[in-house]
C-alpha cells in the first residue's frame, strides 16, 4: 500500500495500520487506545457534533490529501434483470392491495437487539393491515421464527446485498436496528425507516407505531428512536418539523432534525 487511513481509531485497527507496509499512515488526533502511534501523519481531531454526518467527518482525510469533496453523491447501482426476477419470485405471494413492511430484527451485535417479545407484539399489531416480510441472515432464523410465529414471508439468508436493496426499494416502511440493513434501506431512498438505536433503553411498541405516523404528517423519511421516555403521541408539538429534513431523532423527550433541536419538551 502507498497510503493507509485509519478511521476506526482503535488498537486493533492501529495494529493493521502499523504493519500494512504503507509509506503514509494517516490517523486523526481523535484516535483512542493510543492508535495515533501507528501513524506517521496525524490530522486534526474530527467533529463528533450531533449535526455532523459521519461521511463529512471522514472526508476530512480526503481534504487532507488535497481531494475535492464538496459534493457528496452516493448512489446504489440499479438492479439487474436477474435481481429483479429473483425478488419478484420471492415476493410473488404478497397481497398486492396492502403496503409492505420490511422488518430487519437482528444485527451481528446482540447488544443492539430489541427485546424479541416487543418484536412479536409489534408484528401482531401490524399483520392484519400490512404485508410483513422479515430479512436477515441464516443465523437470524430462530429469532425470526419466534417473533413471526412462522406466519410471514421470511427471506433471511436468501438474498445478497444487491437483492436485499431491490427488496427494500419495494417496501413502504422498514423497521430495523442500528445495523447495516438500516443504512442499506436508507441508501435505497425509497422506503420510510423507523430505526431503534438504543434497545437497552425503553422503546415501547406504541412508540414505533406513532413514529410511523410522522411520515404522513410531517414528511420525514426516517425516524430514529434513541430510547428513554420520548413518546411521540403529541403530534402538534412536532408541527415545526414540516418537510425540512429526511430524518427525525427522538431522544429523551427532545426532537432533533439533523442536530437542530426542534422542540425540547415533547409531552406524552
Amino acid at each position: 500500500y502507498d497510503i493507509a487511513i485509519d478511521t476506526q481509531f482503535l488498537l486493533k485497527s492501529a495494529a493493521w495500520t502499523a504493519f500494512c507496509g504503507a509509506k503514509r499512515r494517516i490517523v486523526s488526533k481523535s484516535a483512542r487506545e493510543f492508535a495515533h502511534l501507528a501513524g506517521n501523519e496525524i490530522i486534526e481531531k474530527l467533529s463528533y457534533a450531533y449535526n455532523t454526518h459521519a461521511t463529512k467527518r471522514y472526508l476530512k482525510f480526503s481534504e487532507y490529501l488535497g481531494l475535492e469533496s464538496s459534493e457528496i453523491i452516493a448512489k446504489l447501482p440499479t438492479s439487474s434483470e436477474k435481481t429483479i426476477e429473483k425478488i419478484n419470485e420471492l415476493t410473488k405471494d404478497l397481497n398486492k392491495t396492502k403496503p409492505i413492511i420490511g422488518i430487519a430484527p437482528a444485527t451481528t451485535w446482540t447488544t443492539k437487539h430489541w427485546n424479541k417479545d416487543n418484536w412479536k407484539e409489534l408484528i401482531k399489531k401490524l399483520e392484519n393491515d400490512y404485508n410483513i416480510v422479515l430479512t436477515g441472515t441464516k443465523k437470524d432464523l430462530e429469532l425470526i421464527e419466534y417473533i413471526s410465529n412462522d406466519k410471514h414471508l421470511n427471506i433471511a439468508g436468501q438474498t445478497n446485498l444487491l437483492e436485499l436493496a431491490e427488496f427494500f426499494r419495494r417496501c413502504d416502511l422498514v423497521i430495523s436496528l442500528d445495523s447495516g440493513s438500516t443504512h442499506l434501506a436508507w441508501a435505497c431512498e425509497k422506503p420510510k425507516i423507523v430505526s431503534i438505536l438504543s434497545p437497552h433503553l425503553t422503546v415501547a411498541v406504541d412508540h414505533i407505531l406513532v413514529a410511523a405516523q410522522l411520515f404522513q404528517t410531517h414528511g420525514a423519511t426516517g425516524v430514529e428512536l434513541l430510547g428513554g421516555d420520548a413518546h411521540l403521541a403529541a403530534q402538534t408539538e412536532l408541527a415545526a418539523v414540516g418537510k425540512s429534513g429526511r430524518c427525525i431523532n427522538v431522544y429523551c423527550r427532545t426532537v432533533y432534525i439533523f442536530g437542530k433541536i426542534i422542540n425540547g419538551s415533547i409531552i406524552s
